[in-house]
């Protein structure tokens, strides 16, 4: 499991991620609130949930992605109740898989913009069904309104590398068996626009709330 990343300029200041942004112009989505809640009255602290729920999210990114055109997981320190969990999303991931034909570019690939001030890691970029597709997973029952953002920044950053997308796509994979997978598309020459217009404007609002000192 890869440590949280830093990006720096070419003078090296160190320069935002994505996520970085989005978690600090959105709200905790509401359904999530309520789960953290639920945990606090069985006695669970908040970090403990917290932890608890990104290393089951760290190891089944690890384990779709190797599905994908990612390296093989290295398990390695996983405690088996984090697996156990972790291989329901996996289990979602398999059937959109086999229905569509994949071809990994890139992987976790790191990327940073000098000109635009900002970085970030897509989790896939390649091509679905032929249409050369920046994919995000998430491991939710839906998803929520900045992953949109999220992944359509991801297609920012990776035209400002000189790697053209074509269409941006969230994989949501619930984390219960009796849950449905979703896959959320958006189009180059259609909403992926909009979308990018979105992580423009949260972007400014970003820094000027620095410039500002909030």
């Amino acid at each position: 499991m890869s440590p949280t990343r830093i990006y720096e300029d070419e003078h090296g200041r160190r320069l935002p991620s994505v996520t970085e942004v989005l978690a600090a112009s959105y709200p905790k989505p509401e359904a999530f609130m309520r789960w953290l809640h639920q945990q606090g009255k069985a006695g669970v602290p908040y970090n403990g949930t917290r932890d608890m729920t990104a290393l089951i999210g760290t190891i089944a990114h690890e384990l779709v992605l190797a599905r994908i055109g990612g390296p093989p997981p290295v398990p390695e320190g996983w405690p088996e109740w984090a697996l156990r969990a972790a291989r329901v999303p996996d289990h979602h991931s398999s059937g959109w898989i086999a229905s569509h034909e994949l071809k990994a570019l890139q992987v976790e690939a790191p990327l940073v913009s000098h000109r635009l001030g900002f970085g970030g890691t897509p989790d896939w970029y390649g091509e679905v069904d032929g249409v050369l597709t920046v994919l995000d997973l998430k491991t939710s029952a839906r998803r929520n309104p900045q992953h949109l953002a999220q992944v359509a920044a991801y297609s920012v950053l990776l035209e400002a590398n000189g790697l053209k997308v074509e269409r941006a796509g969230v994989l949501c994979l619930p984390r219960a068996l009796r849950a449905r997978p979703s896959w959320d598309v958006v189009e180059r020459g259609g909403s992926l626009e909009t979308h990018v217009a979105v992580w423009e404007a949260v972007f400014a609002l970003y820094k000027a709330q620095l410039v500002a000192g909030f």
